[in-house]
């Protein structure tokens, strides 16, 4: 026989495992970059938590390869911001800084509307150095390293931008 709770209200269920997985998670203790504000010249490291992946770490569970734009600043901005422009659930903001660029870019998730962070540092090169991490939780089952790895295909196919 069914649990009574379950049986005549079916949300029940969804609510009670929002909260158990909610009731697991710890905060984040990372404050999130804030929209249009200055960063510096690298990109934050990542917290010990496992939930943050970037390009410029030491730490090799946390290290991605950096992102490659084309061969120079104008052309990696123009292609990764039509990348983003095509993903579901994203906004991004652009910040000028000095000679490179940086992007910050939050990302949603599909279900909970869980919010990420996500910068690019783009060099005058066309290297984008990236760094995506969870803004609550301690695991991110490795949402943030295929996010990254989804970036760079989505990169590699992009139609060659014009400067």
């Amino acid at each position: 026989m069914r649990h009574l709770l379950t049986t005549h209200f079916p949300a029940a269920r969804q609510v009670i495992a929002l909260l158990t997985l909610l009731a697991i998670m710890p905060a984040n203790a990372e404050t999130p970059q804030a929209e249009g504000s200055a960063m510096h010249e690298a990109l934050p490291a990542c917290p010990d938590a496992p939930h943050c992946v970037s390009s410029l770490e030491a730490r090799e569970d946390k290290y991605v390869e950096p992102l490659r734009g084309g061969d120079s600043l104008t052309t990696a901005e123009a292609r990764l911001v039509s990348v983003l422009d095509n993903q579901p659930r994203v906004d991004w903001t652009r910040i000028e800084a000095g000679d490179a660029t940086h992007i910050h870019a939050v990302f949603r998730t599909r279900l909970m509307r869980f919010r990420d962070d996500v910068d690019f540092w783009i060099q005058p090169d066309g290297m984008i150095q990236v760094r995506s991490s969870s803004r609550i939780g301690y695991h991110d089952m490795g949402a943030n390293r295929r996010r990254v790895e989804q970036l760079r295909e989505a990169l590699e196919t992009a139609p060659p931008a014009t400067e």
